[in-house]
């Protein structure tokens, strides 16, 4: 009987502590749900909803767009006159349709949460999705590394700058991609967890074959620009195990990753009129036929006479890569800027993360080679070997194209980089995991080690905290004012113009739309002959900028005088930010 009061009690102990274990980590989800969110909060405490960026915008209006009427364009009558031009900054005029300059499985997806949940639950997806990565990329690391190398790798991805900034960026597609890919790789590493339990289904190893192939096919109509290193990627994790894979399961992961595929590619032959084109710059409709025509006259010629036609062989080859290689490299080979560029946004933005980094791969390294030659298992230096493949890929890919996000040009968090190299600075936490284990298992220090380890983890925390909240013109706090800042100007133009006018801005467009549609003013006012069947269609037409009245007079004798109209000034809006009325002359 006292055993079994013992064991009892003992069982007892083990399901409190469970207990208290899951509820934990459901009070740690919610703080970081609430850290995350912190750009939503704000966001929808004002009917008139503003985010901060273009694209955010609309892939915000697209998502609403859909939850409300089910489709992914709108119809703007004055789209002709204007030469398809009347529509904000990330959106394109198609067949008198206005639709997404951009990938739109997101305003898909988010869209569809939204007719569920409400049009505002559209900026809670993010964060959401923010909260639930952590733990499948934990699952994912699980199955090549301890579990505290995983564990901490997934605290330090909850904590890392670039994730903890874009998780408050709802509206961007960098979250959901890199959510969705993980959990595709994080399927796949359960076949092996499953296995090591003895688990050996197979229904339950071609079902998450199935939804991993799901997942990351997924993830492309999300980001479909970031196939030119996940197809690789697949390739090579599938030649590396190739041994404990089938055809069959091969087959079953494809025909998950297809589905979606095929979804998008449908989705965009409704929007842009081809299955390859996405509305997307740099990406237009792929000349598949002309390529193959070109590869076809290439193996004719090869074949008639292989030594005398390799000139024109070698010609009808390049024909047939040119239409590819704006897919592969669209921004150009450029070493010397995609090492400056990773020097800045990864190696000087985040030094607390890369100086502990450069110890960790060290000693992953160290491990990797011993566990290959003690028990000839491979797992540790795969990842290192496929890992450091990708990440310099990712630095080349977007690293040479010169991005400048704001006009100071100093990095911030802010920039694009960050956004596009996400998957990498993932991929690097382990190693950083690593030297805290390192340091944490020495025991010749004693006692010193823990606290040097509770004191490196709480420097990571702080020095991530403050660049992603507090430093720059880019931080959460900065982009919190700007949002209420856009706001107030937002009130001040709807009261000083019809509902039905059209107000014309270089960067303002996220200001104003949708409660009033706009239009991008070019360089030296190119879109100034598009002005002029606006107001002959009876809509008002209003520019907003940084003039004063003597400028004003100048850009209407300069520029619009050949258009027969002019511009007066109409109100102050905030600072040096003007609003003025075109008038027919």
């Amino acid at each position: 009987m006292e055993f079994k009061l013992a064991a009892g009690y003992r069982g007892g102990g083990i399901g409190h502590r469970r207990i208290f274990f899951i509820g934990a980590l459901i009070a740690v989800a919610a703080v970081f749900f609430f850290l995350y969110s912190f750009l939503s909060l704000e966001s929808i405490k004002d009917p008139s909803i503003r985010l901060n960026s273009p694209d955010e915008t609309a892939n915000y209006f697209f998502s609403r767009l859909y939850a409300t009427t089910g489709t992914l364009g709108y119809s703007e009558p004055l789209l002709a006159a204007t030469e398809h031009f009347l529509h904000p900054r990330s959106m394109t005029g198609v067949h008198g349709k206005v639709v997404p300059v951009s990938f739109v499985g997101m305003p898909l997806l988010y869209g569809s949460v939204g007719s569920i949940l409400g049009t505002k639950a559209i900026l809670f997806v993010t964060p959401l999705i923010a909260i639930l990565i952590p733990f499948l990329f934990y699952l994912f690391l699980r199955a090549i590394f301890s579990f505290r190398v995983a564990a901490i790798s997934a605290l330090l991805l909850a904590i890392h700058p670039a994730y903890w900034y874009f998780a408050n960026r709802a509206m961007m597609h960098n979250i959901i991609f890199f959510g969705l890919l993980v959990a595709g790789f994080a399927l796949l590493a359960s076949i092996r967890t499953s296995r090591e339990y003895g688990v050996r289904s197979r229904l339950v190893e071609a079902l998450l074959f199935f939804f991993a192939g799901a997942a990351i096919g997924t993830s492309m109509m999300v980001r479909f620009s970031e196939i030119v290193w996940v197809a690789p990627l697949m390739v090579l994790v599938a030649f590396v195990f190739m041994r404990r894979l089938s055809l069959g399961m091969c087959l079953v992961f494809l025909l998950g990753f297809s589905i979606p595929i095929t979804g998008i590619f449908s989705l965009n032959t409704q929007l842009y009129g081809s299955p390859t084109s996405f509305g997307y710059h740099g990406y237009e409709s792929f000349d598949a036929a002309g390529a193959v025509n070109s590869l076809q006259a290439a193996a004719s010629e090869f074949f008639t006479d292989p030594f005398r036609a390799i000139d024109s062989v070698l010609m009808h080859i390049n024909a047939a890569y040119q239409p590819l290689a704006k897919y592969i490299l669209p921004f150009g080979y450029e070493p010397d800027v995609f090492t400056s560029n990773f020097y800045q946004y990864f190696g000087s933005l985040f030094w607390w993360f890369v100086i502990p980094l450069a110890i960790g791969l060290l000693v992953l390294l160290r491990k990797g080679v011993y566990e290959m030659i003690r028990f000839r298992r491979l797992h540790i230096l795969a990842y290192v070997f496929i890992g450091s493949l990708v990440c310099f890929w990712l630095a080349a890919y977007y690293g040479s194209w010169v991005v400048q996000d704001n006009i100071t040009n100093i990095p911030t968090i802010g920039n694009s980089y960050i956004r596009y190299w996400l998957p990498l600075f993932a991929l690097s936490l382990p190693g950083v995991a690593m030297f805290l284990v390192f340091l944490f298992d020495r025991a010749w220090w004693g006692g010193v080690q823990r606290v040097a380890v509770v004191g490196l983890s709480a420097l990571l925390v702080l020095f991530s905290f403050q660049v992603v909240v507090v430093d720059s013109n880019e931080s959460l706090i900065a982009v919190r004012d700007s949002i209420r800042a856009a706001r107030e100007k937002l009130y001040k133009v709807l009261a000083a113009t019809e509902p039905n006018a059209v107000i014309v801005s270089q960067r303002s467009d996220k200001i104003f739309f949708p409660e009033r549609r706009v239009l991008e003013s070019i360089k030296d006012f190119g879109e100034a002959p598009l002005i002029r069947p606006i107001i002959e269609s009876g809509v008002p037409v209003y520019y907003y900028g940084l003039w004063s009245d003597a400028d004003a007079a100048y850009m209407s004798r300069r520029y619009f005088t050949p258009y027969a109209f002019h511009i007066e000034h109409v109100a102050d809006i905030a600072d040096a930010e003007r609003l003025f009325a075109v008038k027919k002359n």
